[in-house]
């Protein structure tokens, strides 16, 4: 997978192995405990013994938006570990641009919690009104609740629709942003 950075197993013995393709970046770490460090991908999956998707961030290491996606392992039905990996949103930024067909609409990827993980220009500080406008937040609320879904909002002065569904594969939402002018302009066209 090109958009793969890393990938790690942490076990609840703390015995961790991982691969990363810039290895020689990360030489000066030499002893990681991710449970002691705080580590959200691994905390958040050892209490919930469910999979984890974290928030997009900028890798430390500067290689660009990232996100870290974690799943549970088990052993007889006992937690045994966390197995977690980085993912280089590039690329997935790459495809959900290419959706789009015209300059006044785009499309935008969330996880099933309503965070934001690829859209044009979304960096760490991208605020979620910026990308859904002024029903932002009781859009989010509805991408967290329902698999599916069409809303209005305002954004810059205009009125859009946020159409949704469900990707099976993930569970994250694909929203498209779509002005409601250019719908109406085509649907009188024909």
């Amino acid at each position: 997978c090109p958009n793969l950075i890393s990938v790690y197993i942490a076990t609840v013995t703390h015995v961790n192995i991982g691969y990363d393709e810039d290895v020689a970046m990360k030489r000066d770490i030499t002893s990681y405990n991710p449970e002691s460090l705080g580590a959200e991908w691994y905390n958040t999956v050892c209490a919930t013994k469910k999979s984890f998707i974290s928030d997009a961030y900028s890798d430390s290491f500067g290689r660009g938006l990232t996100v870290t996606v974690a799943v549970p392992f088990f052993v007889e039905g006992e937690l045994r570990g966390v197995i977690g990996s980085d993912i280089h949103i590039e690329g997935i930024n790459k495809s959900i641009l290419e959706i789009s067909n015209y300059e006044d609409d785009y499309a935008i990827l969330f996880t099933e919690d309503g965070k934001p993980i690829s859209a044009q220009g979304l960096t760490e500080n991208t605020g979620i009104e910026q990308l859904l406008g002024t029903e932002a937040e009781n859009i989010v609320d509805k991408i967290k609740s329902t698999k599916s879904g069409v809303y209005q909002s305002t954004i810059n002065q205009g009125t859009v629709y946020v159409v949704y569904d469900t990707v099976s594969s993930t569970g994250w939402r694909l929203a498209l942003v779509l002005p409601v002018d250019r719908i109406v302009e085509s649907a009188n066209e024909s």
